[in-house]
């Protein structure tokens, strides 16, 4: 069954990935739609356009409109310094100088009389965009994105659907209840903690209506809510001997795979729970077999009152396609430590905001030590810990980076053969019994280990690592001891070939040269 529900879930893929492209495209021109008017009578044309959930992200700009000029020659006088010379001219740097002119091999090699040429550099910013997505993830933090034409200023009221009754169970016309955010900020903390069933929010100058939400409703004490939504995502093993009729096109919905749908050697109606597309690396020691994952499929429903009308549309639903709103079970604290690494932003452990959160790392594992201390303050397992608890799953309360394999602690965590996303990864020196830790975050070409973790580089990045760290050798991989391995675990072409460099600027983590003068 296992490459069959591959093939289905890269068709949904394809499909996904065609319907965002088309997005993008309306997206790059969409100052022009948004304010477009008719030859005819010379008005704003009032309309919905799209509506989709969306990531925020950034990217690099031209300042203006300016386009790329013929770079300029400069002769040197007597007196000149490359450094005096890029700072004549504006987002020159002698770098920049050097690289123009090959005859150039260092910055002291300029003389009078010298003509230089000066490139012509376009000044850059940061722009926010927010990039479409077909999938969510429940509990997770996204946006929605609603783009209309010539509605500036107006409200919408954005509502979110099933189409069919899953997690609450009730008429296809109640909406899903999730919470808002005060503001777009993605690290903002102004998370409303009350229920909503609908969003209002204005479009702005570009014609868009933007709010960020977290998919899941008010959390309460207990949280019977969520963790009974969580629990309807959990595939449910059919008891022995029992067979299951193949998918119906309703259960499969806009998942259209190349080759029909069957289930075990291929005979329709027999569920056999052995997948069929192990990788070299699989099975993994004590991992289940795959079972088919579960998928809510939503829609959006947005209204506005404009000058000429009220206007309703459903998004993507009357195209006959769903967005698929899945749960995270591959590794969950690894959410948790990407976010800290992002609050963190690569400062270092003696400068805040980076001090208070190791200090708050070790106080929970009851080490009343500065994480500035060499000695007695490394931090690395005390982050590993929190993030653990954090995201309720096995912890030790030890800031030891050999936590994992000591005795006390045996219970807590199991070692695996086979390394996987998020496994804990444990350097040590058994000799003086001191080591590091971090989480298996991917694979670097030359074969090293891309870890994520607390303490490396005095703050919490992306590192790799090989067999040995100094002394200290790589002595195994874990996770904790009650969480169930997965096919979905194992490494993919994802988690290879890793730039540490590009995921760190989409972290936004300041490179290590630059954080110390950050305060």
């Amino acid at each position: 069954m296992g490459e069959h529900i591959q093939e289905a879930i890269n068709a949904a893929r394809q499909l996904i990935e065609a319907r965002s492209k088309r997005i993008e495209e309306i997206n790059r021109n969409w100052a022009d739609y948004a304010n477009q008017t008719t030859l005819a009578t010379n008005e704003g044309e009032e309309a919905l356009q799209d509506a989709y959930f969306a990531e925020k992200k950034e990217r690099e700009v031209p300042a203006n409109d300016s386009s790329e000029t013929e770079p300029e020659t400069y002769t040197v006088v007597s007196g000149d310094t490359l450094g005096r010379i890029a700072n004549s001219y504006d987002d020159v740097s002698v770098e920049d100088i050097v690289q123009a002119n090959s005859s150039l091999d260092s910055a002291d090699e300029i003389g009078v009389g010298d003509i230089l040429i000066i490139p012509n550099v376009i000044p850059m910013i940061t722009e926010v965009y927010y990039n479409p997505t077909n999938i969510v993830t429940l509990g997770s933090d996204t946006y929605i994105v609603v783009k209309g034409f010539a509605l500036q200023g107006k409200e919408a009221t954005i509502q979110v659907f099933e189409k069919s009754p899953f997690l609450l169970m009730e008429a296809e016309d109640t909406p899903l209840t999730f919470l808002e955010y005060g503001s777009l900020d993605p690290e903002g903390d102004d998370l409303i903690n009350e229920n909503q069933t609908e969003f209002k929010v204005q479009f702005n100058d570009q014609g868009e209506a933007i709010v960020k939400i977290q998919l899941r409703p008010k959390k309460e004490d207990p949280d019977t809510v969520y963790l009974e939504w969580q629990e309807k995502f959990i595939p449910k093993e059919p008891e022995e001997g029992m067979t299951l009729p193949p998918p119906t096109q309703e259960e499969i919905q806009i998942i259209e795979p190349e080759q029909p749908l069957t289930f075990g050697n291929g005979t329709p109606g027999e569920y056999v729970l052995s997948p069929t597309n192990q990788s070299a690396n699989f099975p993994l020691p004590g991992a289940k077999p795959s079972l088919p994952p579960i998928i809510d499929f939503l829609w959006l429903k947005v209204e506005v009152a404009g000058d000429n009308g009220t206007y309703e549309r459903r998004f993507p639903e009357e195209r006959g396609e769903y967005f698929s709103l899945e749960v995270n079970k591959r590794a969950p604290w690894m959410e948790i430590a990407i976010r800290e690494a992002k609050k963190a932003r690569g400062i270092v452990e003696g400068i805040e905001p980076m001090y208070t959160m190791a200090k708050n790392y070790l106080r929970f594992v009851g080490n009343p030590f500065e994480p500035t201390s060499s000695r007695n303050g490394p931090w690395c397992a005390a982050f590993m810990n929190w993030c653990m608890e954090e995201s309720g799953y096995n912890y030790a309360l030890s800031a030891s980076s050999l936590a994992p394999i000591h005795e006390n602690f045996d219970k807590n965590f199991k070692q695996i053969e086979v390394p996987i996303y998020g496994c804990i990864v444990v350097y040590a020196n058994i000799s003086q019994w001191r080591g590091h830790t971090g989480f298996l975050f991917g694979m670097a070409t030359n074969g090293d280990y891309i870890l994520l973790g607390g303490n490396q580089d005095n703050s919490i990045k992306l590192a790799p690592y090989g067999e040995s760290i100094g002394s200290k050798r790589l002595y195994g991989f874990y996770v904790p001891a009650d969480y169930e391995l997965g096919f979905n675990d194992q490494l993919t072409d994802n988690d290879r070939n890793i730039d540490i460099s590009r995921i760190h600027t989409e972290w936004g983590i300041i490179p290590s040269e630059d954080k110390q003068e950050v305060e």
